[in-house]
């Protein structure tokens, strides 16, 4: 690495409380270091938004299942 050059890449390792495993990244700097900052810091909470709106959708056509097949074992 040359003096001039600035090392723009972005490394993160968060344990999540809830469950037992470690969100790990690395994030390349080419788009430059804002860009890997940002991504540093919002790709795990942007992931566990998506992930607990896919739950509360499941959970929703779970019920919906449910209800369907309690319909059906009443007729």
């Amino acid at each position: 690495m040359n003096q001039n050059d600035v090392l723009e890449d972005e490394a993160t390792m968060e344990q999540l409380a809830s469950c037992e495993f470690f969100f790990l990244s690395v994030f390349d700097g080419h788009g430059g270091k804002a860009c890997a900052d940002f991504c540093a810091k919002e790709t795990l909470s942007s992931l566990l938004k998506a992930l607990n709106s896919l739950e509360a959708e499941l959970k929703k056509e779970e019920k919906l299942k449910v209800v369907e097949q309690c319909e059906v074992r009443r007729l």
